[in-house]
């Protein structure tokens, strides 16, 4: 019973982390969310959670700007309200 106790607390050690967002004790990323070195930052610093509350913000911001996803334009303000969001600069 404690051996499994003590091999559950192991493996969430490897995957906790301090997210920038969230504070400590939370999951970290398993994939780079956003292709190129902002994805990277991301991975690095920022948990599952952080990154499911902005999927839900992006959301958000594509239907109250009826912004279209397959326009090149919108990857740049989707990556400016990401850097806002995250508060980081989007020149990572």
């Amino acid at each position: 019973m404690i051996r499994l106790y003590i091999i559950e607390y192991l493996e969430n050690m490897t995957t906790l982390m301090h997210c920038r967002l969230l504070g400590d004790g939370q999951h970290r990323l398993q994939y780079c969310p956003f292709p190129g070195p902002i994805g990277q930052h991301i991975q690095q610093h920022y948990s599952q959670e952080a990154w499911s509350l902005w999927l839900n913000e992006q959301t958000k911001l594509l239907n109250e700007e009826k912004l279209n996803p397959l326009d090149p334009s919108t990857k740049a303000r989707v990556t400016q309200a990401m850097s806002v969001f995250f508060r980081f600069d989007p020149s990572v």
